[in-house]
């Protein structure tokens, strides 16, 4: 049995997409370029996952702190003022997240095939993450009890713990266990480390200090290479 999980933002929809696009709508867009608002946004969202995930901050709170110390790190002016637009605007664009055809047409092939186990491995509040996986409509292909979610389990990706967990639960070795994510950190080295096979959905580029089995750029390019990998799986 080969188990087969996917991270759920900026893997399985664009979330870059909705920053950006309630970036821009809130703050003009000759004030920054994609690739800075997205690197600094990042180190925010790494400085608040933890008060998230324990409930010591709202998903509300997070993202105006994160909108708010980007435009201030950008030197874009009123930046409070601005955050508190771009949060709206954002939020209202998470609330209609949907998955793509080529994604769908993915989950239906790998769903067919009874030697793949599908699931998530995701970072973030429970209840917050869980709406996403009930907005994209994943309990059509994957179980829930597929789906890990650092706010139950207690660990956070890169973590080694987050990873043994989910091999103690699943019953699998890691050299039969595939992690497909955005994240470098998170997702691609933490999973290389834990001797998982990797799929690294580069939206940005960087650098990377270990080799991923494959390199896709989108939700589009994830599913064409899946598919074309059915009869090698």
């Amino acid at each position: 049995m080969t188990g087969i999980f996917f991270d759920i933002d900026d893997t399985l929809y664009s979330r870059q997409d909705l920053l950006l696009e309630a970036a821009h709508r809130s703050a003009s867009a000759e004030d920054f370029s994609n690739d800075r608002f997205m690197e600094i946004f990042t180190v925010k969202s790494d400085e608040t996952l933890g008060f998230v995930e324990k409930g010591e901050m709202t998903a509300y709170e997070s993202n105006l702190f994160r909108f708010e110390e980007t435009y201030r790190e950008l030197g874009i002016s009123d930046a409070p003022s601005r955050a508190s637009q771009a949060v709206k605007l954002y939020t209202d664009l998470q609330n209609h997240i949907t998955l793509s055809p080529e994604l769908t047409e993915m989950f239906d092939l790998l769903s067919a095939r009874e030697d793949l186990l599908l699931g998530i491995c995701s970072n973030g509040a429970s209840g917050h993450q869980w709406r996403k996986v009930e907005m994209l409509n994943l309990s059509r292909w994957i179980s829930r009890e597929h789906v890990y979610v650092s706010g139950d389990l207690g660990f956070t990706k890169p973590d080694l713990a987050f990873f043994r967990q989910v091999e103690e639960r699943e019953k699998l070795a890691p050299e039969n266990l595939w992690m497909v994510g955005d994240s470098l950190r998170c997702d691609i080295l933490g999973a290389h480390a834990a001797g998982w096979k990797t799929v690294w959905v580069k939206r940005r580029e960087m650098a990377c200090s270990v080799s991923p089995n494959a390199i896709v750029r989108d939700g589009k390019e994830l599913a064409a290479w899946m598919i074309r990998q059915l009869d090698l799986l």
